[in-house]
This record gives C-alpha cells, structure tokens and sequence, in this order.
C-alpha cells in the first residue's frame, strides 16, 4: 500500500522495508499527514511477521522549520517514534535533520533504535545489521 502526497512519499519496498520519502518545503499539516501514512505502512508491514524496518529520506528537503510552529509537528512525531512498534529506523539527510531527530529519539527513548546518516547506503547497511 504506498500512498503518495505532493510533499512525501510512503511505501514499503520489495525488501520489506517501510519507506518515507520527503519531497519539498514541509508545512505541519504535509507532516502530520506523513505520519499517519506512516503508520499505516508500519502496521501493514507488521502483518508479514518480519522484523519492521523503516528508511526514511528528507535529503529533498530545501530547508528544515525549526520555528515555534512546528512545535505541536515535533510532539507528533515524538508520540509517533514511542507508539509505533518497529526494529530499527534509520532517517538520512542533511545535519539539521540528524540533530533534530537524535534529540527527538532521545526524548522518545528510542535512541539505541533509531540512528541517523548523511547518506542512504550507511542507513541501509545500519538497519540490516544483525537482522536475518
């Protein structure tokens, strides 16, 4: 089940990982629509009764909203990261994004399962380790 949007892409791909492509200037709302899609894909992906990975891009993106109004979008995201059931989580893009989503997995405590990088083949290489 992939579900495409003008600003993310969701889908999982032939290797059964989830995957989450962000496409452009984020608003709140293309976020927390990317979430929900998220989640679908997460419990769609469950079924196979496989170890739940999940790769998501946001290298195209133009420019990363640290602003106030993005506040309640990095609670979303938090709640997300602490609900959802996966194995690992590996996000890649530029350094504004890896600080923000180290900080975030840390404050969801999912530090030690999601792990971020400047590029997708060290992402990859991280979330197979020791999945067989």
């Amino acid at each position: 089940m992939a579900k495409v949007r003008d600003s993310s892409k969701t889908f999982i791909n032939p290797a059964g990982i989830v995957e989450q492509h962000y496409i452009g200037q984020q608003t709140p709302e293309s976020i927390l629509m990317a979430l929900r899609d998220l989640e679908g894909c997460i419990k769609e992906a469950a079924k196979f009764k496989k170890p739940v990975l999940i790769l998501a891009d946001v290298s195209l993106v133009p420019k990363i909203d640290l602003s106030k109004r993005m506040l309640e979008v990095r609670k979303a995201g938090i709640k997300t990261m602490g609900s959802v059931k996966f194995r690992r989580a590996a996000v890649y893009g530029p350094l504004k994004v890896q600080v923000l989503v180290n900080t975030m997995a840390l404050i969801s405590g999912k530090q030690d399962k999601l792990k971020v990088f400047g590029n997708r083949v060290k992402a990859i290489a991280w979330l197979k380790e020791g999945i067989s």
